[in-house]
């Protein structure tokens, strides 16, 4: 039976300047080693839930409820070395998410470079190039030495997966990692985050993608969470009338 790796209960996220509940009493778990997906519209709680969980919460915000990655509490005082170390995120703007003066691979390296003070220099550079081939990139030296703005967003994207994966995460989270890429690329990276053989939380708004990538699925809306399921079964028999919906708005060939 698969380790349960992390657990989130009844976790709400309110924002008492507007009076407004953004998640309201979510509950769910995410085994060792399984993709499972958050899927829901723009605005349905998808960013905030994996903000949570990666303890990156807006400031005017209040968490209540009970998030534990291996049996341990994060909250209310969460736990900064688990960030990056234990749990790393993918996100979908690969373009902001890197600084546009320093050179991708310095950046990558720096993300090494927190948890392995232990390296040289040589070993710590030689890690980022490696990872760089393990994720697909074609000419690791020539992505360490561009400039964000020099690469496509694809290789943006597979260095952002490189940041994530190179410090051996047990949880990536891969925040709409693939909403801004074409359908070609868009299928290299869901082969790619699949074949890392890692415990992936995935939230997309297209059930589409879902369908390539994910094990279980959990359906969201307006902060809560309307259905749970297999990948097979929201597909050959959604419950919930929005998952249908989303069903019907995936385009037909």
């Amino acid at each position: 039976m698969s380790q349960k790796l992390l657990e989130i209960k009844d976790l709400e996220i309110y924002f008492p300047e507007n009076d407004f509940k953004a998640l309201k009493s979510i509950s769910f778990d995410i085994n060792e080693g399984e993709i499972l997906a958050l899927v829901g519209e723009s605005g349905s709680g998808k960013s905030l839930t994996a903000g949570a969980i990666i303890g990156l919460n807006p400031l005017n915000s209040v968490i209540q409820g009970q998030i534990s990655y291996k049996g341990q509490e994060l909250y209310p005082d969460y736990p900064e070395k688990l960030r990056g170390k234990h749990i790393a995120m993918i996100p979908q703007d690969t373009l902001s998410a890197l600084n546009p003066v320093f050179r991708v691979g310095e950046q990558v390296y720096e993300a090494l470079d927190i948890w392995r003070k232990d390296l040289s220099k040589e070993e710590k550079k030689a890690i980022v190039l490696k990872t760089f081939a393990d994720v697909g990139i074609a000419d690791p030296e020539t992505c360490y030495q561009a400039y964000p703005h020099e690469i496509s967003g694809g290789m943006r994207q597979r260095a952002m997966i490189a940041m994530a994966v190179i410090n051996e995460p047990d949880i990536i989270i891969a925040d709409e990692a693939t909403t801004a890429l074409d359908v070609t690329v868009q299928a290299l990276i869901l082969k790619l985050l699949k074949d890392l053989n890692k415990t992936i939380l995935f939230i997309t708004h297209d059930l589409g993608v879902v369908a390539e990538i994910a094990d279980r699925v959990l359906v969201m809306r307006h902060g809560t969470i309307l259905e749970e399921a297999d990948v097979y079964s929201i597909f050959e028999k959604p419950e919930h009338d929005y998952t249908k919906e989303l069903l019907a708005s995936i385009p037909r060939i």
